[in-house]
């Protein structure tokens, strides 16, 4: 397999006779992820050679693929239609937003349903304390007198 400089400036030839351009990211950058793969190389083969000297008249890698870029230019990346696309999430999110609503909805009649049977049972615990004190209190003069009193109120 020839080395990854030779696989480069094939690639570049193909293009050249093809009249295509270099390929670019979705920033409009020289997209070198893409080329290492037509090249069947690493694309940090970029990066660690880009200030190697090669064979094309004493210039860096660095120069040579700036050349390259001038000569061919770079894949125009057109940007997507955001509109569509912030509708879809904006029609998602008030979907999510009415649940959320719906949910929150049910929680409070849920909280307010247990509030009134805490005070439901809140007035049971006084009346049943009350009871047992009165209780208590019969039980106490039942010892103290041996007479019972039933009191009924």
């Amino acid at each position: 397999m020839p080395k990854p400089f030779v696989r480069y400036k094939a690639y570049i030839s193909d293009l050249e006779r093809e009249g295509k351009t270099l390929p670019s990211n979705q920033y409009g950058d020289l997209n070198l992820t893409q080329i290492a793969f037509e090249c069947n190389m690493r694309r940090q083969w970029f990066s660690e050679n880009s200030g190697k000297v090669f064979e094309d008249g004493g210039k860096t890698l660095k120069q040579i693929i700036a050349d390259d870029v001038a000569a061919l230019g770079t894949a125009e990346v057109k940007p997507k239609d955001t509109s569509e696309a912030l509708t879809k999430q904006s029609e998602l999110k008030s979907k999510e937003a009415n649940q959320l609503r719906k949910m929150l909805n049910i929680k409070l009649n849920e909280i307010e349903a247990l509030r009134k049977e805490n005070e439901g049972l809140k007035a049971e615990n006084i009346l049943l304390r009350a009871k047992k004190g009165e209780q208590e209190e019969r039980d106490h003069m039942l010892r103290d007198s041996g007479r019972s009193f039933n009191w009924k109120g």
